[in-house]
């Protein structure tokens, strides 16, 4: 099936560059389809596409859609070269990416230098430390963006349902509702909720290029990578601030964590990871420590290390105590898990509307991210009183000069269809 691409590829082109807008959104949809069920159907037939990877990474169109995707929602900053995406015209761009397309295909083209820059971890929170991202030229946040697109389907399958942050389609309420059914279905109580440490910064460059060697089916992907993460030639760490470095993350980690979980005398054990938020969810205290221990094994083999330690990280919710995970607050009730909203959700409210500062249409951002953040709380829902979080919410607003808020009807009914969402994944089969 995927033999016959290059027969059209050059035939494509040539009426691309002659009507580029006409077809590349058909053609670009029609890749990615193929994509993904070449990585739904598994080896055989990533194997049959493996080829044209390299030609579609350096195709106009499909770096054109990269392009305007990143232009979109890939942030206005500009890289150390200073152009922004909105500095060159239509045609300009097409130019700019014919050259870059052109550089990749001759095994040219070299990443851009880049520029360090720290953000809190949490803007409320100066204690929580700070994250290293590197600051990249737009035209390397596209190539970087079509990387992703043209891996992602080949390589999410692997992940099952267990991983779900930095997937598409897939958020920390996926996450929650599928650790709400293991432990309420199969009586899991003791909850040990641990982070990777740094995870982007310590992963071993070496040991890294060597997991994307075994997945990625394409040496001239591979060596494409390999010009990214060895952008700034340091031994350690997957440079944050480009599209590829999530994938990058959760591909390492699952090679050594959760490949080998499945293979372990402890895999009746769920492990939920959400991006380097790991929850183990176990019968008793004894298992715990067993299964905490495996897992401090597994990522010391990869290099990385555990943030809080097996005493810290366990709780009995059955004791009475809670715990926090991925900004909730979960403890036992008589009639089920009981889920309300923790600390660093707020927070999370918080540094979205400083942020919705920076951007155009400020009062517009800062009632997106309103809803965006109630989207999440659909677990919440039944937990918690709804006119205090509403006042909440207006007074967070108010210290960020936003007074145009969605009113209290509007926010309860955004909450109520989250939450509606919520139980529908909460009654839905596991897997």
């Amino acid at each position: 099936m995927y033999e016959s691409y290059f027969k059209h590829d050059s035939l494509l082109l040539m009426s691309n560059l002659l009507s580029p807008t006409a077809c590349r959104d058909t053609f670009c949809k029609q890749r990615t389809e193929q994509l993904w069920e070449a990585g739904r159907e598994g080896p055989v037939a990533i194997q049959k596409v493996a080829p044209v990877l390299s030609k579609w990474v350096c195709d106009p169109r499909m770096l054109r859609v990269a392009w305007d995707r990143m232009a979109r929602r890939g942030g206005k900053a500009p890289g150390p070269n200073g152009r922004q995406y909105s500095d060159l015209s239509d045609d300009e761009v097409w130019n700019l990416l014919s050259v870059i397309g052109k550089s990749i295909q001759d095994g040219q083209f070299q990443a851009g230098p880049t520029r360090l820059h720290l953000i809190p971890k949490d803007r409320s929170d100066p204690s929580r430390g700070t994250r290293r991202l590197t600051m990249l030229n737009i035209e390397d946040r596209t190539v970087q963006r079509l990387i992703v697109d043209l891996l992602q389907p080949l390589i999410d399958p692997l992940f099952g349902t267990t991983i779900l942050g930095f997937r598409p389609g897939r958020d920390r309420v996926d996450a929650m509702a599928l650790a709400y059914k293991v432990s309420e279905s199969e009586h899991r109580h003791v909850w040990i909720t641990e982070d990777i440490k740094n995870a982007f910064d310590n992963v071993p460059r070496s040991a890294l290029m060597e997991v994307v060697a075994k997945y990625v089916p394409s040496s001239e992907m591979i060596e494409l990578i390999r010009r990214f993460v060895d952008v700034d030639g340091k031994k350690r760490g997957i440079p944050q601030g480009g599209p590829l470095s999530p994938l990058l993350l959760n591909l390492y980690v699952y090679h050594f964590l959760e490949r080998v979980w499945l293979n372990h005398s402890f895999s009746e054990v769920s492990l939920i990871r959400a991006a380097d938020d790991i929850l183990l969810l176990c019968h008793s205290s004894e298992e715990a420590q067993a299964t905490w221990d495996l897992l401090h094994s597994l990522l010391g083999k990869a290099g990385l290390l555990l943030k809080h330690g097996f005493e810290k990280s366990t709780v009995d919710l059955s004791s009475g105590k809670s715990t926090v995970w991925l900004g909730y607050r979960i403890r036992k009730g008589q009639s089920g898990l009981e889920t309300k909203i923790a600390t660093r959700s707020w927070n999370r409210l918080r540094g979205h509307l400083e942020l919705a500062h920076e951007k155009p249409d400020s009062p517009l951002r800062a009632i997106e991210a309103i809803n965006g953040w109630i989207d999440q709380l659909g677990p919440c829902y039944a937990h918690v009183k709804h006119i205090r979080v509403c006042k909440r919410i207006a007074k967070i607003a108010t210290e960020y000069g936003f007074t145009e808020i969605p009113n209290n009807e509007a926010i309860r009914f955004c909450w109520l269809q989250a939450h509606l969402r919520w139980k529908k994944q909460v009654t839905s089969k596991i897997g």
